[in-house]
């Protein structure tokens, strides 16, 4: 059977599911991201953006898995060629010895985006995007921890037209983290973070 409480999602078995879905309605005076808005036969827009989601935990010993996957769906009310029926993303995480003062951590994320923040300057795009970080997490007591990682992320821009492809980069690095807590009320925390940027493909940027 099913059992759940408020904010406890759904309990089948040893699995908890949580579903969920979020709804957007906005307005943009320039939908096509153009310096001249008024070259567009309709530069303001409004849209509906649902995204339904869902995410599921196992706790199974020593290990806890985690799943998780949501659909990005958005309408445009007049600019039809902006609406975006193909975005997702789906992940997984599992934790391990989280009890111990020795644990491992490892996740992985795949996202599709249609039109993304980032390279607004293109106009219309997609970004295909991956993300994996490996970590150890080093906890003798309750006021240390160190959190040692390795990551990989993976981006490719391409044209929502064509499939043009604009850029594809690989960034690869190693990431720390350290907190202790001392007296009633102090925390000291350190973080660093190198890596190195490794482009496979691209474009010149429009002047």
């Amino acid at each position: 059977g099913a059992l759940a409480g408020p904010g406890d999602g759904i309990r089948l078995g040893e699995v908890v599911v949580h579903p969920s879905v979020e709804t957007e309605l906005g307005y943009q005076s320039n939908v096509h991201l153009l310096d001249e808005p008024g070259e567009a036969d309709t530069p303001n827009d409004s849209w509906l953006r649902i995204v339904p989601q869902v995410k599921a935990e196992k706790n199974g010993g020593r290990a806890r898995f985690a799943l998780h996957a949501l659909y990005d769906w958005r309408k445009y009310a007049y600019n039809t060629e902006l609406d975006s029926f193909s975005d997702f993303e789906v992940g997984a995480a599992v934790n391990v010895n989280e009890e111990r003062a020795l644990s491992l951590a490892l996740e992985n994320r795949t996202r599709a985006q249609s039109r993304p923040s980032e390279l607004d300057l293109y106009g219309s795009h997609r970004r295909l995007s991956n993300s994996a970080r490996a970590s150890t997490i080093y906890k003798p007591g309750t006021a240390l921890e160190v959190k040692p990682s390795a990551f990989w992320y993976y981006d490719k821009f391409t044209s929502s037209g064509t499939n043009q492809v604009f850029a594809e980069k690989h960034t690869t690095g190693v990431a720390a983290d350290a907190r202790w807590a001392f007296l009633s009320r102090t925390v000291l925390a350190l973080t660093g973070e190198g890596g190195q940027v490794r482009y496979t493909e691209s474009v010149p940027l429009p002047a």
